[in-house]
């Protein structure tokens, strides 16, 4: 079960981090939470 709540938790956040840093069209800003979930990603499923 909170293997289930972590990934929900984890999608919802990267989707608005995406939107918000998108509306900027800054490929610096863009980047920046593309590399936090990408690690969040690997920290919570390795």
């Amino acid at each position: 079960m909170l293997g289930v709540v972590l990934l929900a938790g984890n999608v919802t956040v990267a989707s608005v981090w995406k939107l918000c840093a998108g509306r900027t069209r800054d490929m610096r800003i863009i980047g920046f939470p593309q590399r936090l979930v990408a690690a969040t990603d690997w920290f919570f499923t390795a």
